[in-house]
């Protein structure tokens, strides 16, 4: 039986759980899971922005999101689960089979702000979980601010929110690679989620 992992805890190997010498094969990721991030900005509409920008740029990719908004909102609701910035290695399994997703992407808006002196500011964390074993796949934290463009005489400076947290977005996606490495999983079909005594 195996209990619920949190993946708040950036530990990408905790939660793969079998031999280290069991062979690695390759998986190719194509369908991807967008839950809703956390907004810890005072802009009502950071995560929409955010949202919109990662579905362009995962498309551009190459990867196909399989699951409307409406299915993902159905799923969470149907289970409570209202904190999406992390996610159970069970729920995450749940949604491969129930939204046909390779992996399922969490995370949060962290900066979405625009200063008095025009100085544009954008950054997010965000991590691809595995729905074959709930492992986290990729992770990255990226932020900008409209000045880290500025060259000589302040020329190359990004004023503009949208344009500095679309190059965010971009550059955080550009990481993630098309190909993973799994190592063969011994999780039994069945777990869990929640043990009482």
């Amino acid at each position: 039986m195996f209990l619920p992992f949190d993946f708040s805890s950036n530990t990408a190997g905790a939660a793969v759980e079998q031999p280290s010498d069991s062979p690695a094969k390759a998986f190719l990721l194509k369908r991807v899971v967008i839950l809703p991030f956390e907004n810890f900005t005072e802009n009502p509409g950071a995560v929409s922005f955010i949202k919109k920008a990662l579905k362009e740029e995962l498309r551009k990719k190459g990867l196909i999101l399989i699951a409307s908004e409406d299915m993902v909102e159905d799923f969470l609701a149907k289970r409570r689960m209202r904190f999406t910035n992390s996610v159970t290695r069970f729920a995450a399994r749940e949604m491969g089979m129930v939204l046909d997703a390779d992996a399922v992407m969490v995370g949060s808006v962290d900066i979405f702000s625009e200063g008095a002196n025009g100085d544009a500011r954008a950054g997010i964390t965000a991590r691809l979980v595995s729905t074959v074993d709930g492992s986290i796949l990729w992770a990255d934290n990226i932020a900008y601010t409209g000045r880290d463009f500025e060259g000589v005489l302040g020329i190359g400076t990004i004023d503009s929110l949208d344009k500095i947290a679309a190059l965010v977005v971009k550059d955080a996606i550009k990481g993630i690679p098309n190909r993973f490495f799994i190592r063969d999983s011994s999780l039994s079909p069945f777990e869990a989620a929640d043990v009482v005594t």
